[in-house]
């Protein structure tokens, strides 16, 4: 193998790797059966609103966070006016502003 050329490498190796995470090793309830770097892993934090919190242009990502702040912030006066209702999927104005839905997909 060539230094640095990793892609027109015949070894298959990899199998043999310690994974860093893996379903197997989070059950297992003897250390020792551990076969991963972490044994807890999750999805981590996800907003699954990335079109709102990632631009190019600084400007427009500026006028997205405003406009997703301003209407959390009308949602939520609204909560609180209405008497905090329980039922929020059926409450809940999930157009920001003409634009996109907050709906999840």
């Amino acid at each position: 193998m060539t230094p640095g050329n990793w892609i027109g490498v015949e070894q298959k190796d990899f199998t043999s790797f310690l994974p860093i995470a893996d379903r197997d090793t989070k059950s297992v309830k003897v250390p020792a059966q551990e076969r991963a770097i972490f044994h807890l892993y999750s999805l981590g934090l996800a907003s699954n609103r990335d079109e709102w919190v990632y631009s190019f242009d600084q400007d427009d990502l500026k006028a997205r966070v405003e406009a997703f702040v301003s209407h959390y912030e009308r949602e939520r006066m609204r909560w609180d006016n209405e008497g905090h209702p329980k039922q929020l999927s059926d409450w809940v104005n999930r157009r920001l502003s003409g634009r996109q839905s907050l709906s999840r997909p």
